[in-house]
């Protein structure tokens, strides 16, 4: 038995001695120990209230600096959110001073083989300004070519001139785009 022991022995491998890579230490070295603040009194009403007033008066020199009326720098030019804002759209290949309408009918009946309105009307100036009322006279067109009760609904026509023998009633009050249609109805255009 002696012998296997020793037979074990010399095939056993031999111990490699190991590189520490690290080594513990149980012992570090200790914290500081945390250091307690004396208690502080809140501050009083009018301590608060000079600590503000000081805060708004800086706040207030800052946004003066920032618009010096004397300053010869501008402000940047705002851009616009549109190029035009209309009502509705007015295209942009129209006449300089031209107007788009649409026509909102009142009331429809026919008369012979026309189609006919009372209308109100919303009218867009291609330069921004609108104007809306309602149309005194009656809106026709024929049966076969109705500009307000084909889709879509929204027209962009041109408001008809009254009919033939159509007069004013005493007192009637015309917007600015009704007078030139009813003047250039009567040669005045």
């Amino acid at each position: 038995m002696a012998r296997q022991a020793q037979a074990t022995a010399a095939i056993a491998p031999q111990a490699v001695p190991r590189h520490e890579l690290a080594r513990e230490r149980p012992q570090a070295p200790a914290q500081p120990p945390p250091q307690s603040a004396p208690p502080t009194q809140a501050p009083s009403l009018e301590q608060q209230i000079a600590q503000q007033e000081r805060a708004f008066s800086q706040e207030v020199a800052q946004l003066r600096a920032r618009n010096n009326p004397l300053s010869l720098a501008s402000n940047a030019p705002a851009v616009p959110a549109a190029y035009r804002r209309t009502f509705f759209d007015v295209l942009g290949h129209r006449d300089i001073d031209a107007v788009a309408v649409q026509l909102i009918p009142l009331r429809h009946w026919f008369q012979g083989v026309n189609s006919c309105y009372y209308t109100r009307y919303v009218a867009q100036y291609t330069r921004g300004g609108n104007e809306e009322g309602t149309i005194p006279w009656p809106v026709c067109y024929p049966i076969n070519d109705d500009r307000i009760a084909h889709p879509p609904f929204v027209h962009d026509v041109p408001v008809p001139v009254p009919p033939p023998g159509y007069v004013l009633p005493p007192g009637t009050y015309l917007t600015p785009l009704l007078a030139r249609i009813y003047a250039f109805r009567n040669g005045g255009g």
